[in-house]
Formats: C-alpha cells, sequence, structure tokens
C-alpha cells in the first residue's frame, strides 16, 4: 500500500490516512494528547512568533491527518524494524540494512526477524551529516518547506547550520528562490528521536511562476 512505498522511499509525499489499508482497525491515537493538534496551517508570521518571539517549540504540531499518519508510520516501522534509528540511518545516510532476530515487546517479547542498520549508530567512527526533507512535517502553509539536519557522531554547530542553509539557497531554482529561513532544535523532552543529532529548518521560497521555470 502507499504507507509502504512511503516508508521504503520517503523523499516522496506522506500518504493521506485514506490511503493507509487497515488504519481503522488501529486505535493510532488512543495514547496521545490531541489537544496540541494544528486546527490551521502556521503561516511564516505564526512560526516566527512561536520559533523566536515566544520561543515555545511545544506550539508546533500537525494537523489531526498529519498526526495519524505518523502515528500510522511509527506502528509500521515498529513492527518492521529494530529502532527508529535504524530506519534513519538506512533512507537518510544510505546504511546497508540486514535483517536479526531480536525480542520483541511490542509482542509480548516474542522473537522476531526485524530490519537493523549496518553499521549500527554505536559502531560509526566518523560523523556524518544529512540534510533532507522532514518525512513528517509540521502543519504549514504552501511555499514553506520543513526540513532537517541530521548529524551522527557528533553535535551539531553553528558552522553546520549555516552550512545547510547555504546547501538550500543552492538548490535548483525551479523550487524558487529563499526568502527566509528558520531554525531550531528541540528541548530533550519534545525530541522523538534523542539518539541521533537533529535540527529543524523551515524555509519559505518564492514560488516560481511557469514563465519563470528554467528547465535543467
Amino acid at each position: 500500500d502507499r504507507l509502504d512505498n512511503y516508508l521504503q522511499n520517503p523523499n516522496g509525499v506522506p500518504p493521506q490516512l485514506h490511503e493507509i489499508e487497515h488504519f481503522e482497525d488501529i486505535d493510532l491515537l488512543k495514547n496521545h494528547d490531541l489537544r496540541n493538534v494544528a486546527q490551521n496551517p502556521y503561516s511564516w508570521e505564526a512560526l516566527h512568533n512561536i520559533i523566536v518571539v515566544k520561543r515555545d517549540l511545544s506550539l508546533l504540531s500537525r494537523s489531526l491527518e498529519q498526526e495519524r499518519v505518523y502515528h500510522a508510520c511509527k506502528e509500521k516501522l515498529g513492527r518492521n524494524w529494530a529502532s527508529i534509528s535504524d530506519y534513519i540511518l538506512h533512507t537518510k545516510f544510505g546504511f546497508k540494512k540486514q535483517q536479526e532476530f531480536i525480542v520483541d515487546h511490542m509482542v509480548k517479547g516474542r522473537v522476531v526477524k526485524k530490519w537493523r542498520a549496518h553499521p549500527s549508530i554505536s559502531e560509526v567512527i566518523k560523523s556524518q551529516k544529512c540534510l533532507a526533507l522532514n518525512d513528517f512535517p509540521y502543519h504549514v502553509v504552501d511555499g514553506i518547506e520543513h526540513w532537517c539536519l541530521w548529524k551522527i557522531r557528533d553535535v551539531i554547530t553553528d558552522d553546520d547550520v549555516e552550512e545547510a542553509k547555504k546547501d538550500l539557497c543552492a538548490m535548483n531554482v525551479s523550487r524558487g528562490d529563499i526568502l527566509n529561513i528558520l531554525h531550531f532544535e528541540n528541548p530533550p523532552h519534545l525530541k522523538s528521536l534523542p539518539e541521533i543529532n537533529h535540527i529543524h529548518l523551515f524555509c519559505r521560497r518564492k514560488i516560481a511562476s511557469k514563465d519563470e521555470l528554467i528547465l535543467i
């Protein structure tokens, strides 16, 4: 189904809720607080107010649809991967994957076969970075992109952030010129994946018209 395809190739558009097979059999949000689900997409001004002025990152969230898709994907990953970190190492950093028998606490300790990244994060010696679109972005208006800068075996420095911003600005002109960039790192209690260092970047682009597009 579309969820399987997206998890195998996460650079595309996340599936919509109605495209996920058997999602109705899973109470995806039973244990999750929905009070902060975004009712309306964030404008650039709203993002700036939250990140720069209020500095309250807990105010950032996904739409209800995005949140349900996010938890559907997490549930699927939990069945097929040893950890989300292994999935990130494979899909973002290009690590090889191999299946291993592990004790799965999701199914009462049964031994099951799941994917692991190889090498594991503990075996990585040299630091590596990856700049990629967020697979499950926050609820933003059209023209705003949500990216993540991932880094393993080292902390993310100011120079890393500036390099990422330059990379965003240098991307194919068909994406539109960069107007503004905001970045932030979630505090520990808001990090969904603390095992791998990462920061979030929002970039607002000038949407090119058809006449302005340059075909390469």
